[in-house]
């Protein structure tokens, strides 16, 4: 019997983190499931095919791949807080009372604070119900209640009933959170001024225990991650992690039975609040998993129960139901303000009897349906995070794993219902009222699937394109960059509140996706520049919010520029080419300059350090190297199907660019899969040829005097004496004449081989001086690819890091072909770019003969 093993994919589809090294011993680190490694690699695509890309990227101004991912800055808050006769923006007389951080703001006004209410609970709520509704809302009744409304003019008005730290952190994040996404702006006393101030506050109530302090935890980190704040946010995660870890929620509740029904409710939905919270921040910034599947045993929201099937949990009522029973307040009174609010409040009874607890729990599997089918989705962003980003020597990547991973995402996705399948802005708009005005669930989850499957498919796009998994890969991105594109569009015209900062990393990187594959050319630029230029109005759009959305829009819009600069240097061809070797369509690796039929010009030996202190994630602006001159001024050539109609030869633009590397442009910009033979008959057959020899003079004057001169002195001399001496004779003979024999000098070959060295230069670290053995196996004993190949092999993973450049020797047994094979796999897996020397360049071999 046969056995079929599953295999592995290949080792270049490991995707790496950056590493970056600051001032006063920092460092920052950005995993590879944050995208980094895929954006250097389409960076790195670009600036091989495009010199004028490369030289914008080098400005030091310009956005580095990780300021596109995740803001250096302590607070992104765009928000501007002008003049206004609007009653927001009045000063706040309230105040929080003694012991509260003056950090954390005042409450604002009570109709302020009503709105935002509201709109806390239609948006973050949906999604993070880790807050009781009922009791959040008493507690402000009761906090604007006992405001005292006769105090001094001059004096802040303070509660009677002092607040505690864990529910004023509460109140003050709600707030800021509303405030992101509301028309009723904050006034500036009553906004968190700098969210990472409160980290400080932070670490006392991790100890606490209680699920008031968690609670509090929690809301400060949606508040940093909303203001996208990520690593202070994943500081803030950590202390999560370990409080639920001291307080027993990752155990399910159910199991006590001390706990009552709303007690196991509340917690089940902090856990999985702080579950989900935990998968975004460890994808968005490639960080480990904070907390893992194997240590937990919490049931579902919906069910099944199988700790306590008779239990079925009380939870407040839908947003609809029923409003505010709290009504002990005189009209007059501050919390009047807040008796129509429609928020859940009213608790069923534990004890009404299984029909009752059958309906409630009917209610409660509706009601929590957002949060159950964001938990299945981060679980299964867990499982891809450690299978496709665990450390290196543990990662273990096999088709069968992958494939199961898949059937999950569409079986998930299967069975989601038809109303989170299909999102249509215009025929919900009538029956939500204002609440769809402010957020859709549909686009949420339509998002989520498509995030999702993007980052199983995006490590297979740093493979070599010709490969059949890149080509699978980047076509299913595609289908899904363009959905992503589509519903962040229709979200944009329909004016619903992209408050979810996910929203911003997923439509970037799908407009990255989109970008790469109009640059390979496998996707219509036509179609590809109209969706791009859709990303970068739901970009622009997401800047006023986040500082990150411009840095992601400075980049996308370069790309978008330079492949848009590649459609008139770089059509495909119109004509073809009859005795071509291959019939493949797939173009050449985009990684590194050189592929395995590039002219033999291209590269010397060199190895230049891109930075020091930054791997492969180091800055767009750090690549400082010459492209070919071909690329800025090729662009008039227009299609190569066309080129029969030039007139004379080669045009003047092409001047000083030699032979071979216009054959390798032609190919490379061309995307040809023929041999460079097959282009130079075509070329010759068509009747242009190489002119730069004849632009040059033949004879220099004073060569054309010693020449004249040399004439004269020996033009008398019979041919026996050009016989005499042992130099190099000159014959001349008629086309078609034979030589003669005796008059055909034999060619001798050196007694001894002269000794070659390999060396390299580089700005921050010597290299070894190492010298070159004979090859046994080749007819004369010298230097051949095999000797390259075991040097290159030994010395150069010692050399270049990560995130360096690699410039290689253009001689024939460096650019031997087992030389090349395993140069360029080897470029790739470990994140070194190969670029090559300008034709005509001074000569900087550091291979020299003694």
């Amino acid at each position: 019997m046969s056995r079929i093993d599953t295999p592995a994919l290949p080792q270049a589809v490991q995707e790496r983190g950056s590493l970056r090294t600051l001032e006063k011993g920092k460092s920052q680190f950005i995993g590879s499931s944050s995208g980094i490694y895929f954006v250097n690699t389409v960076r790195r695509a670009f600036i091989s095919a495009n010199t004028r890309l490369s030289s914008r990227l080098l400005d030091t101004t310009h956005p580095t791949p990780e300021e596109c991912i995740v803001a250096d800055g302590e607070d992104e808050q765009q928000r501007t807080n002008e003049s206004s006769t609007g009653a927001s923006l009045l000063p706040c007389s309230f105040c929080y009372g003694p012991g509260i951080p003056a950090g954390l703001g005042r409450p604002p006004q009570p109709e302020v604070a009503k709105q935002l209410f509201m709109t806390y609970f239609q948006t973050w709520h949906r999604f993070f119900p880790f807050l009781h509704g009922p009791t959040i809302l008493k507690n402000m009744e009761d906090l604007y209640s006992s405001f005292d409304q006769y105090g001094a003019g001059s004096e802040p008005i303070t509660p009677r009933v002092p607040m505690t730290l864990s529910r004023t952190l509460i109140l003050q994040c709600i707030f800021n959170l509303a405030s992101l996404h509301d028309s009723s702006q904050l006034p500036v006393t009553s906004e968190i001024q700098k969210p990472t101030d409160v980290l400080s506050y932070l670490p006392g109530l991790a100890v606490k225990g209680d699920l008031v302090s968690i609670q509090a935890l929690f809301a400060a980190g949606l508040l940093l991650v909303a203001r996208m704040s990520l690593r202070a946010a994943a500081v803030v995660s950590g202390l999560l992690s370990r409080a639920v870890f001291l307080a027993g929620l990752h155990r399910c509740p159910c199991r006590y039975a001390k706990l009552t029904a709303d007690d196991c409710d509340i917690r089940k939905r902090i856990f999985w609040c702080i579950y989900v919270f935990d998968r975004y921040l460890s994808q968005a910034l490639g960080h480990p998993l904070g907390i893992q599947d194997s240590d937990i045993d919490v049931c579902p929201l919906n069910g099944p129960e199988l700790h306590h099937p008779q239990l079925f949990p009380t939870v407040p009522s839908s947003h609809n139901d029923v409003t505010s029973p709290f009504s002990g307040c005189s009209a007059n009174s501050p919390s009047s303000q807040f008796r129509d609010i429609p928020i859940s409040s009213r608790q069923s009874e534990t004890g009404s009897g299984r029909a009752a607890g059958e309906d409630n729990s009917s209610q409660k599997h509706h009601r929590h349906s957002s949060l159950s089918f964001q938990v299945q989705y981060s679980r299964l962003l867990g499982r891809a995070l450690e299978l496709f980003h665990k450390s290196l020597h543990i990662r273990s990547i096999d088709s069968g794993s992958i494939l199961s991973l898949q059937t999950d995402i569409n079986a998930l996705w299967n069975a989601l219902p038809s109303s989170l399948q299909e999102f249509d802005p215009s025929s919900n708009a009538s029956t939500d009222g204002n609440q769809t005005q402010i957020f859709n669930e549909s686009a949420h989850f339509i998002l989520l699937h498509s995030q999702l499957v993007l980052l199983i498919h995006r490590p297979r796009l740093s493979l070599e394109p010709s490969t059949p998994e890149f080509q699978s890969a980047i076509q299913i991105c595609i289908s899904e960059a363009r959905e992503i594109i589509k519903i962040m569009n229709k979200q944009h015209k329909a004016r619903h509140a992209l408050f979810w900062p996910g929203y911003l990393s997923v439509t970037w990187m799908a407009g990255i996706v989109l970008a790469f594959a109009c640059q390979l050319r496998l996707y219509s630029v036509e179609k590809g520049k109209r969706e791009i230029a859709m990303c970068l109005e739901a970009l622009l759009h997401m800047s006023e919010r986040w500082k990150l959305a411009k840095n992601c829009h400075a980049v996308l819009s370069d790309l978008t520029e330079a492949f848009q600069d590649m459609e008139h240097t770089a059509k495909r061809p119109a004509f073809d080419i009859l005795d071509s070797t291959s019939n493949s369509v797939h173009p050449p690796s985009v990684q590194d300059p050189v592929g395995r039929d590039s002219p033999s010009n291209q590269i010397s030996t060199n190895i230049v350090s891109a930075s020091a202190d930054e791997p492969l994630g180091y800055s767009f602006g750090t690549f400082n190297a010459t492209g070919t001159a071909i690329e800025d001024d090729f662009q008039s050539v227009g299609d190569p199907g066309r080129l029969s109609n030039w007139e004379s030869g080669m045009p003047d633009l092409l001047a000083g660019v030699t032979w071979e590397s216009l054959l390798g442009e032609i190919k490379q910009q061309a995307r040809l899969t023929c041999l460079r033979p097959t282009i130079h008959r075509w070329l010759l057959k068509t009747g242009i040829q190489h002119k730069l020899a004849l632009r040059r003079p033949f004879l220099s004057d004073k060569s054309a005097q010693l020449r004249k001169a040399f004439c004269d002195k020996y033009h008398h001399k019979d041919e026996s004496f050009w016989y005499n001496g042992d130099y190099t004779k000159w014959l001349f003979y008629s086309a078609g004449e034979r030589l003669h024999r005796d008059k055909v000098q034999p060619r001798r070959r050196p007694a001894r081989h002269s000794q070659m060295f390999f060396g390299a230069i580089n700005y921050d670290k010597p290299s070894r001086v190492i010298p070159l053995k004979g090859d046994p196996q080749s007819e004369r004993g010298g230097i051949t690819g095999r000797r390259i190949l075991a040097c290159l092999q030994s010395y150069l993973p010692g050399l270049v890091k990560e995130g360096e450049t690699f410039q290689h020797d253009n001689a024939r047994t460096f650019k031997a072909k087992i030389v090349q094979e395993w140069l360029l796999p080897w470029a790739r897996r470990h994140g070194v770019s190969l670029i090559d020397w300008p034709p005509y360049s001074p000569d900087l071999n550091p291979i020299e003969n003694i």
